[in-house]
């Protein structure tokens, strides 16, 4: 049923006639329409009293309650209580207004349909779209189309095809192709897209449901769902989290990504975290270097990871590129805790806390040798050589153990053992330079080999060739034992020692001794020596 309630139309002068048989109204001059709560006027106009219909031109004004609408042109439904506004159309209300081409509004629902050149503010905040359906009653705008949501004074911005505003709640939801866009005035904005999204304003928290991906930068990130502390720079990431930074890939059970004006500078996982890095240009590899554990931090710095540290059940696998490409290498290590440091992208720095281990694996090819089964295939001048069958092993362990990529040198401090083929060295400190497979040993090292043992202050071992030298060394081949303020080992089966003394007394005071300034020993054989003083006591 339509409104039956009488409304006045006023005006400077009325001018009556007749067009196609209906009676018609001219209103020249103040027009002044008044409905219940609602007056309007304009400039010029025509009433059509049967149909309870005005045509309205020139400076036209709405004004219902707290409303104040003005437009070019406009018509008057007074059946139906309906306004429509044409041209450039302005609406105002307590705390927000519009401006637009085309907007209806209903007097009994309070209801106002936007649509053109459309665009809604409230405080700083702005609503663009095709056409806003706004609810003065409830304060909500339902926006369509083209539909972008962006704060003057807040560096973000949501878009979408569909979303609905809630002006009480203070609230936004974008459920047709959202689109969050933040740090706006930034070199390098960020963007989140997803199916869903809910974005409280004055908390500035955004909520995205449903095939989330994140831009910023070059890091790239996807997941189930996340949540975008604007204010806090923050976003946390749940449901199979995923990450990516050039070559650099992470996951987790859950990701939190902190970011500043021009890229992410942090990103954690807290739970079941892993990172990836592809093989570099040049290496023999086909695998990613890894690290794995239960809380993963990542600092980030001009775009590149500066630094990881790993917290409880650490892991790490490590492909290096080596300076020489007839050598390949890779190194899995573990502990309670590791910390990673980078320099321009690369490995530089690796710490390995709390029942520290690894393994070293090494390889020397020939000129026409390969590790790449792929590669073999293709070029049959390649001969294939199986690293993981031919490949030389070192396993170390420590309370504490440190890798310097550049040098290729792992260190190991506080109860070290470092065990290569039938060798074992243990010692309170164990460096070892992979590139040049030497070993030096300091306090109390202790090397066995071939059941043999040899003690000393210092140790130094060439692995490749087994010579080394021991600093006030003492050992036990046979039935002797044997000391020297220097004890060189040449190859597997002579030593050399200077300022020696031989003795078969087990005692740490030996009843007697045999002395000499150096002494040449043949395992299993003969010693050499030179002038022999026999000491008693």
């Amino acid at each position: 049923a339509g409104d039956s309630a009488l409304y006045r139309v006023d005006a400077a002068r009325l001018r009556w006639t007749t067009e196609d048989g209906e009676r018609v109204i001219y209103l020249e001059g103040g027009v002044r329409i008044e409905h219940q709560t609602t007056t309007i006027t304009s400039v010029w106009g025509k009433h059509y009293p049967s149909r309870r219909y005005v045509m309205l031109h020139d400076s036209v004004r709405v004004v219902d309650g707290t409303t104040e609408m003005k437009s070019d042109e406009g018509e008057y439904f007074g059946q139906s209580n309906t306004i429509v506004l044409r041209g450039t159309v302005r609406i105002r209300d307590e705390g927000w207004h519009a401006r637009c081409d085309r907007a209806t509004y209903n007097r009994t629902t309070r209801i106002a349909v936007m649509t053109g050149n459309l665009s809604l503010a409230d405080s700083t905040r702005t609503l663009y779209a095709d056409t806003i359906v706004y609810d003065r009653f409830r304060e909500t705008a339902d926006a369509r189309g083209r539909v972008v949501l962006s704060d003057e004074t807040e560096d973000y911005s949501i878009a979408g095809a569909h979303a609905r505003y809630d002006r009480i709640r203070r609230s936004a939801v974008v459920d047709v192709d959202p689109v969050l866009t933040f740090d706006l005035h930034a070199e390098e904005r960020g963007s989140v897209t997803s199916r869903l999204m809910h974005f409280d304003v004055d908390r500035r928290l955004g909520i995205a449901e449903g095939d989330v991906r994140m831009a910023k930068g070059e890091t790239r990130a996807s997941c189930d769902s996340a949540a975008i502390y604007d204010e806090e720079g923050r976003i946390e990431l749940y449901g199979k989290p995923e990450a990516s930074n050039g070559p650099t890939s992470m996951s987790g059970s859950r990701m939190i990504l902190w970011y500043g004006d021009d890229a992410v500078r942090r990103i954690v996982l807290p739970a079941e975290g892993r990172i990836a890095e592809s093989p570099r240009e040049g290496s023999p590899w086909r695998d990613d270097s890894w690290i794995e554990g239960d809380s993963i931090a990542v600092h980030l710095s001009d775009e590149r990871v500066d630094s990881v540290r790993i917290e409880r059940s650490a892991r790490a696998m490590y492909y290096p590129t080596e300076e020489t490409e007839r050598k390949v290498s890779n190194n899995y290590s573990a502990g309670e805790r590791m910390f990673f440091a980078f320099r321009d992208g690369a490995l530089s720095y690796l710490r390995i806390d709390g029942k520290s281990t690894g393994l070293y694996k090494f390889l020397h090819l020939g000129a026409a040798e390969t590790i790449d089964s792929l590669a073999a295939s293709i070029d049959t001048a390649l001969s294939y050589k199986s690293f993981e069958q031919a490949s030389d092993r070192v396993k170390y362990n420590a309370d504490t153990i440190e890798y310097y990529a550049e040098r290729e040198c792992i260190v190991m401090h506080g109860r070290a053992v470092l065990e290569y083929e039938d060798s074992s060295l243990e010692a309170r400190r164990i460096d070892y330079d992979s590139r040049l497979n030497i070993i030096e040993a300091t306090g109390d090292p202790v090397l066995e080999e071939a059941e043999q043992r040899m003690y000393g202050e210092d140790m130094g071992y060439d692995m490749d060739t087994q010579a080394g030298v021991v600093v006030e060394g003492s050992t036990k081949y046979d039935q002797g034992y044997y000391v020297g303020s220097n004890i060189f080992k040449v190859g597997s089966d002579v030593l050399k020692v200077y300022r020696s003394t031989y003795t078969t007394c087990d005692l740490k005071k030996p009843h007697y001794s045999l002395r000499s300034d150096k002494m040449k020993v043949y395992v299993n054989d003969k010693i050499v020596s030179g002038p022999i003083t026999l000491r008693i006591g």
